[in-house]
């Protein structure tokens, strides 16, 4: 039978990763909120060859990015050992979500620059996008079992 303090220790640990992904998720909202309501008061017309250049590379990027942290992700799961503990599995799981949201967060800062620049809505659409993409790589328990193949009485602390 499972000690309480490691049962409840397994579900803490998991639970800072609800935590670093709302406050990721909150801060690009906020920067979004003020780029939109406090830089455009001074709407002044974007230079079009500095518009034509974002119009290009945001879109881009965030393509990129996307791809890219997915690609990540599995690559670091890939990197752990069989005989991993259930605790060094969840540091992993933690360690891949991080680099994968620090990728899209910086292509969503990438794109609400964009946008304070260029005061182009069309940069507000791609943020939406990897905004998306964000939620989609939300943290869960079910995505944590599957990748990391927890079995038995590993499992049966996180559910």
């Amino acid at each position: 039978m499972q000690d309480n303090s490691t049962q409840l220790d397994v579900k803490e640990n998991f639970k800072i990763n609800y935590i670093l992904f709302a406050a990721l998720l909150t801060g690009l909202f906020l920067f979004a909120l003020l780029a939109y309501y406090g830089f455009t008061k001074n709407i002044n017309e974007p230079d079009e060859n500095l518009l034509n250049v974002f119009m290009f590379i945001v879109p881009s990027i965030a393509i990129v990015e996307i791809f890219l942290s997915r690609f990540m992700y599995k690559k670091i799961i890939k990197q752990l050992s069989e005989n991993a503990t259930l605790f060094e599995k969840l540091g992993k799981y933690r360690t891949a979500k991080i680099i994968a949201w620090a990728m899209l967060e910086g292509a969503g800062l990438f794109a609400i620059v964009a946008f304070i620049i260029t005061k182009a809505n069309f940069f507000l659409i791609v943020l939406f996008i990897i905004i998306i993409a964000f939620f989609l790589s939300k943290p869960s328990i079910e995505e944590f079992l599957s990748d990391f193949r927890i079995e038995g009485a590993d499992r049966n602390e996180l559910i």
